[in-house]
């Protein structure tokens, strides 16, 4: 999350410092937009993906642990 809002941050100051300096290009805003919606779901993605490989360590724990406690009761 941290890498999108330095890419958000980035861009408005882009926008806003560019257009006062040298006029920023539409275009370049453009890509700036593109770059900034990708990282962001990029960012997203990658926390599903560590979200769902958290459950699966969860889930397999309680399963070895499951086992462990029918062995030593039986």
């Amino acid at each position: 999350m941290q890498f999108s809002f330095l890419a958000i941050g980035f861009y408005y100051k882009c926008n806003v410092y560019n257009y006062v300096r040298i006029g920023c290009t539409s275009s370049m805003l453009k890509i700036w937009k593109h770059l900034v919606m990708y990282a962001i779901f990029i960012e997203q993605t990658l926390s599903k993906v560590r979200q769902r490989k958290d459950d699966n360590n969860e889930k397999q724990s309680a399963v070895k642990r499951r086992k462990f406690l029918t062995k030593a009761s039986g």
